[in-house]
């Protein structure tokens, strides 16, 4: 996979577009090479909202562990 974003400096792949420098040769990057603030927050929105999602089926899944515990087998469809 060739990275589309490049350093103007050493020609290194971005990594991580919200870091301002280059992870390799600490060079400033232009600001087009950055992450704007609207696509960092549609991006933290849509970690936390995988978060959530992980938390609710960690949450089913003990509950249903809990429930095979105690002799619970529900009936199958």
């Amino acid at each position: 996979m060739a990275l589309a974003f490049r350093c103007p400096a050493c020609t290194r792949g971005v990594f991580n577009r919200r870091v301002p420098t280059c992870e390799f040769c600490g060079a400033e990057l232009p600001a087009e090479l950055l992450l704007m603030v609207d696509e960092q927050q549609e991006l933290d929105a849509d970690a936390a909202d995988r978060a959530a999602a992980r938390r609710l089926l960690e949450q089913i899944r003990t509950q249903d562990r809990s429930r095979r515990k105690r002799g619970y087998f529900p009936p199958l469809a």
